[in-house]
């Protein structure tokens, strides 16, 4: 990777190793993160954190870095996203119990 690039996560937190990533900005060899995911996000998601000592010191460091962007992991939070998520659901529980097969097995 080119000394000074920018780091954008907005899939899954577990894909960046967050100490190195950490180290990297420090050392100047990244030169910036935009973090809308991160490792230990169920810790932190729906949460008033801003008078909390965190337990996590590196999410703690990227919260205080002018060179690290975090955002709320909320893409899915919008009205149709979350009516998706409703009607995919109760139609592969109606398949599964008129038919026994399932839709959208993962």
């Amino acid at each position: 990777m080119k000394k000074g690039v920018y780091i954008i996560n907005v899939s899954r937190g577990t894909i960046v190793n967050n100490k190195d990533l950490l180290e990297a900005l420090k050392s100047g060899y990244i030169a910036g993160a935009a973090l809308d995911v991160y490792s230990n996000e169920i810790v932190y998601v729906n949460k008033d954190i801003k008078n909390e000592v965190l337990e996590d010191n590196i999410i703690e460091e990227f919260f205080t870095m002018d060179n690290v962007i975090i955002t709320p992991h909320s893409a899915f939070y919008t009205d149709e996203a979350l009516s998706n998520m409703v009607s995919i659901s109760v139609n592969n529980i109606l398949e599964f119990k008129n038919t026994g097969k399932c839709l959208n097995e993962i």
